[in-house]
């Protein structure tokens, strides 16, 4: 409950201080929009992950968690090495510039974690700003075609 009171006070203050500011000072409001946003979702990922038993997890499924581990480590091997393979031909051709470790690490992010995660993995891990919004979407996207995907397969498997 004491989680619950202190994100409902953070918000109606932040709602507040939005209101009074005058709009010439939008660009204030916005920055303390993004730190609270950035806040909020690192309390919530704190109360979900303060219900997690680790010792249970491990002692009751420790193949599960062997093949997680093992799909993360192949995920993210292939992520860093296309990202290098891809990124010399960026450079020459394309008008976008290469691939930057952080926005590598914010795709898997939302293909991984979705767009919770990845937005405040953007916002309050790699203090990217400009990276949030890509990453909602991104994740957002992905939960529309797994979503999409899942249901073909399911309906295929029938």
């Amino acid at each position: 409950w004491v989680c619950v009171l202190a994100v409902e006070a953070l918000s109606w203050t932040m709602g507040w201080l939005v209101l009074r500011l005058r709009f010439g000072h939008l660009s204030v409001a916005a920055f303390w929009s993004r730190q609270a946003g950035s806040l909020l979702m690192l309390i919530f990922f704190a109360a979900v992950g303060s219900q997690a038993r680790i010792a249970d997890l491990l002692s009751r499924s420790p193949a599960l968690v062997a093949f997680v581990g093992v799909c993360l480590l192949v995920h993210s091997s292939l992520l860093l090495l296309l990202v290098r393979i891809v990124n010399p031909w960026l450079r020459r051709c394309s008008r976008l510039g290469p691939i930057s470790l952080d926005e590598a690490l914010v795709a898997s992010n939302a293909n991984v974690g979705g767009a919770a995660t990845a937005a405040a993995f953007a916002g309050a891990t790699l203090k990217r700003p400009d990276l949030v919004l890509p990453a909602t979407f991104s994740g957002v996207f992905g939960y529309g075609v797994g979503t999409s995907v899942g249901l073909v397969i399911g309906q295929w498997l029938r």
